[in-house]
């Protein structure tokens, strides 16, 4: 093993173009990873790579596309749900992602109630309250839980990431890729917290299972096994 935790595969060391026709060297995508890792604002990246924003954007998002494959699963339990003890978990899953991906893409619902003009989270015309396949298993508790991951992930792609809309993507499909996404991320942080000045902080260059480190390496091989990104 490599004595530096931040030392990339050698496919890596190539300033060849990431995939054809691309103008994206191999040798910034280890940067580029690993602020995606550290949760770091696509304009702090781009201006840390020399990269443009938009061109970084580009590769958060194609990066966040990998995560749905199941080398991370260690990361996440979201294919693993109580929902799958029905007959027609299935179903039933893609009408949760389809019901709640409506609700997160609802920005005027989210600042009716931020403001203040709704004292309840959940709004009367919620999308899973409507749903006749979700109203048999879906309890207050598991409401709850939905509406504040979808809170987390609103803070953490406008706030941390600088993102916000994404056009032409599907809102059932941008949601689940948006879930998948900040759920591992911020297990990995969890696994790799460190105590620096009496300050709590994920350290990137602690070692172990599920750390950030390892994910930030799982994705560097996933990418160098498919050969571009």
């Amino acid at each position: 093993m490599d004595d530096n935790p931040l030392a990339p595969p050698a496919f890596f060391h190539s300033a060849e173009p990431i995939r054809p026709r691309s103008k994206v060297p191999r040798n910034k995508v280890p940067g580029v990873c690993l602020g995606f890792c550290q949760s770091v604002s696509v304009p702090h990246v781009a201006k840390r790579t020399g990269l443009s924003v938009k061109t970084v954007r580009e590769l958060y998002k194609a990066i966040r596309a990998l995560l749905l494959e199941p080398r991370y699963r260690k990361w996440h339990a979201l294919d693993r749900l109580p929902i799958y003890e029905f007959t027609n978990g299935k179903r039933i899953e893609k009408e949760i992602w389809r019901a709640f991906g409506e609700c997160y893409s609802d920005d005027e619902c989210f600042r009716n109630y931020r403001y203040g003009k709704r004292s309840s989270r959940q709004c009367r015309n919620c999308p899973a309250q409507q749903s006749d396949l979700l109203q048999a298993i879906l309890t207050p508790e598991i409401v709850d839980m939905m509406l504040q991951r979808i809170d987390t992930i609103r803070a953490y792609y406008q706030v941390l990431l600088g993102l916000s809309r994404e056009k032409g993507q599907d809102q059932t499909e941008l949601f689940r890729q948006r879930a998948y996404h900040v759920e591992i991320i911020l297990t990995a942080q969890k696994a790799s917290m460190r105590i620096d000045n009496g300050v709590v902080q994920p350290d990137m260059l602690a070692r172990g299972p599920m750390t950030l480190n390892e994910l930030w390496l799982t994705i560097l091989h996933h990418i160098e096994e498919r050969g571009k990104l």
